[in-house]
């Protein structure tokens, strides 16, 4: 059992509910009425650079998810110093000892950039790889509720939408943001309360608000694979500032070309919610990623 699982086995009580927060039994009826073929594939696609530290949570809370279809995990490599990709690679073969008896086993792909590219370079590879019918950009620092993916591909489904997006909460540390997780997958009126107060709880009124809208929610971005341009992110965004090539500016170069691509419908669901964990200091070093782990 993961650490999640165990916290959320203390709490003891069934969730509450919430307005836009749908059960795991009403999602399991919704998602056979809308996809009566089955659940769609779903690709989580993340970069990799200084994520082992969040890497394990991260992990359990896509194994952890209620989900009936194909998932696949895409990590990109991007040279970190951390050991990222073995750390991924070690944590998801024990993932996989602890979460048996999937329908659909969860497949990871671990690719590694030649030299460091940053990330919307890592996206593109990331996204060409896919072969979900439903792409997810979310960074490895942050814990998905257990129904993130469920919520989405309902939304998706029933609005019905080409990009699904909803709300995200920061956290300093580790433990704390794993209760807080349980504690809101609890009590969802909470965290859509706890959102609202920062101003993440919006509904985009069309595609004129992609731009702004996508530049802070790509951390939780749900969408239909085949409808997003081919390529998603501009590589110049990615180029060398500082001695550095791992810029985070690919939320608004993205925003900016789904705005100008034209005909993308764009819906915020509450029920679909992650909680981004803060960096910690790191100590840079001459070692990049490899297996020697």
């Amino acid at each position: 059992m993961g650490l999640l699982d165990k916290l959320s086995s203390l709490f003891g009580k069934e969730p509450a509910t919430a307005d836009g927060v749908h059960s795991e039994a009403e999602l399991k009826e919704l998602l056979a009425r809308y996809y009566p073929q089955g659940a769609p594939s779903v690709s989580i696609v993340s970069v990799l650079y200084r994520k082992a530290y969040a890497l394990p949570l991260f992990l359990e809370t896509v194994f952890r998810q209620y989900y009936p279809g194909p998932i696949e995990i895409i990590f990109v490599g991007d040279k970190s110093p951390d050991h990222s990709i073995a750390v991924a690679r070690k944590t998801f073969k024990g993932m996989q000892a602890q979460f048996t008896g999937r329908e659909h086993p969860i497949v990871q792909r671990l690719l590694t950039n030649e030299e460091q590219m940053g990330n919307c370079y890592s996206l593109n590879v990331g996204r060409e790889k896919a072969s979900g019918d439903l792409i997810v950009f979310a960074d490895a620092d942050c814990l998905l509720n257990r129904l993130f993916l469920a919520h989405h591909a309902v939304n998706i489904a029933k609005t019905p939408c080409d990009i699904s997006t909803g709300p995200g909460l920061r956290y300093d540390d580790n433990a704390k943001a794993a209760k807080a997780l349980i504690g809101y997958e609890k009590k969802p009126a909470q965290m859509l309360e706890a959102a609202r107060a920062i101003g993440t709880d919006f509904q985009a009124a069309g595609a004129a608000d992609l731009h702004v809208y996508c530049d802070c929610k790509t951390r939780n971005f749900c969408a239909l694979n085949e409808k997003l341009p081919r390529p998603l992110f501009n590589e110049l965004y990615s180029q060398q500032q500082g001695g550095r090539k791992n810029c985070c500016v690919e939320g608004a170069d993205m925003g900016q070309l789904l705005a100008e691509s034209g005909g993308l419908r764009l819906s915020w669901i509450a029920g679909a919610f992650n909680l981004r964990l803060v960096e910690p200091p790191f100590v840079e070093s001459d070692d990049d990623d490899d297996d020697d782990y």
